[in-house]
């Protein structure tokens, strides 16, 4: 449970860390322009271990967002994710933004925000490895929305029923929505691309649509076995979204 900051012995990068009992030492190695890496090691009594690890370059990512009419966009949540590590942020009164928890890969960058009057606007950007990221401008689009109605096979309204829609492209990109009295659910927020529709606690895939920007698609008809309708609304977990 000890904690000791210690700074690198020479410039090969060579440090060392005394442990006075057997004990598994995790050691965390922060260094400018490089990601925070951590790693636990197990030294039994008396050992000596030598060890060699390579610190992953760190990837700024930087711009400034705009509403569509091109003003800049302030508190916007912006998420950016490779194939291994995610950051997240949120612009400035400018627009202005900065990730910087990322490594050189692949990157998929993701943006939404809430305009005047209630609107909501969003986009995803691409961006492959070799590309210079440090001054984007970034514009977002109206978000697109999904409406369902939900109901049993017999035909009977399936109220307090979750949907959730999985971006294919990223699962971790999901969104929510909740049927009322007669059925009926709407699911805004949605960045162009392709969805997964399930119910919640329900892995099944239901359908899959495509969205394009601004678009409110037509209301869809969703069928609920009977036998499973108390169960799911029994076993939702509360909504978590990005």
């Amino acid at each position: 449970d000890t904690r000791k900051a210690i700074s690198l012995v020479d410039d090969r990068g060579v440090f060392e860390v005394y442990a006075g009992t057997p004990m598994p030492v995790e050691v965390r190695i922060h260094a400018p322009g490089h990601l925070a890496f951590a790693q636990s090691v197990d030294l039994g009594p008396g050992e000596v271990r030598w060890v060699q690890w390579t610190l992953e370059p760190q990837r700024p990512v930087g711009g400034i967002v705009r509403w569509p009419d091109g003003t800049p966009a302030a508190d916007v949540s912006l998420f950016g994710r490779t194939d291994r590590e995610g950051d997240q942020t949120s612009s400035d009164e400018k627009g202005r933004f900065k990730l910087e928890a990322l490594s050189l890969r692949d990157l998929k960058l993701y943006a939404r925000g809430g305009g005047e009057a209630g609107q909501d606007f969003s986009n995803r950007w691409f961006f492959d490895e070799g590309e210079d990221l440090t001054r984007l401008e970034l514009w977002l689009q109206p978000s697109a929305v999904y409406q369902a109605k939900v109901t049993t096979d017999q035909g009977a309204n399936v109220a307090g029923q979750r949907l959730m829609l999985l971006a294919v492209d990223n699962r971790r990109v999901t969104r929510f929505g909740t049927t009322d009295d007669e059925g009926r659910a709407t699911v805004s927020g949605l960045y162009p691309g392709t969805y997964t529709v399930i119910f919640d606690r329900y892995e099944q895939a239901l359908t899959e649509i495509t969205v394009q920007p601004g678009e409110v698609l037509p209301e869809q008809l969703l069928r609920l076995p009977t036998d499973l309708s108390d169960k799911l609304r029994q076993a939702a977990s509360p909504p978590r979204e990005w």
